[in-house]
């Protein structure tokens, strides 16, 4: 592959097919609350990276660390192009307080979290992911769990967590969820008629 080559596919867009339509896959998490609402930023996480370095690269990628004494890390992530070792590093800060810094029993953890930091820094100058830097921030409404925690909720008051925040804002129908959640995880599932059936069922009512 030419250089051009490589990079479009790194910066391509990472997307998800669901009944023979493409949405997009990237992440979104809860961050600052604004009034009855809360922004989400998009994001991609590190076996998303993973898994699209192997793509390009095959097994001809390797990362490596090196850890600060201010606790923050380098990556230095390299791949083989040409039988030559091209390299690009990123570095990733602990984003803990100063007495969770010194919690031994949050040592790794947070190690860890600035590793994973660093590494999709590294990712982003090789383009992977570079394109949600201009993705706007979406706001959504909000309701009090039972533990007192504010949670984003969809436009029926249903509570968003984890991936369920990420279909909602990339235009995956909820409604479908439970279908690929099983089919995710017993694949041949989808080779019943009947799941076709209840899919196809499922996304009718949706529309």
């Amino acid at each position: 592959m030419t250089e051009q080559e490589i990079l479009s596919k790194l910066s391509a867009p990472f997307e998800v097919e669901r009944a023979g339509k493409k949405y997009p896959a990237h992440k979104w998490l809860p961050q600052n609350q604004v009034g009855d609402k809360i922004m989400c930023v998009a994001y991609l996480d590190k076996t998303m990276c993973v898994e699209r370095l192997t793509e390009v690269f095959g097994l001809n990628w390797m990362d490596e660390y090196e850890t600060h004494q201010d606790g923050s890390v380098t990556c230095k992530l390299s791949y083989l192009h040409n039988d030559t070792w091209m390299h690009k590093s990123g570095k990733g800060a602990l984003t803990s307080s100063e007495r969770d810094r010194k919690n031994t029993k949050n040592i790794d953890k947070n190690i860890k979290g600035a590793e994973s930091d660093a590494f999709k820094r590294a990712c982003q100058k090789l383009g992977i992911g570079l394109y949600l830097n201009n993705m706007a921030h979406r706001l959504v409404k909000t309701k009090t769990t039972n533990r007192g925690k504010v949670t984003p909720v969809d436009h029926d008051g249903k509570f968003l967590y984890g991936q369920k925040l990420s279909d909602y804002l990339n235009g995956i129908p909820l409604y479908t969820s439970f279908i690929v959640d099983m089919v995710t995880a017993c694949p041949e599932t989808w080779q019943f008629e009947e799941t076709q059936a209840l899919w196809n069922k499922f996304k009718t009512l949706g529309q």
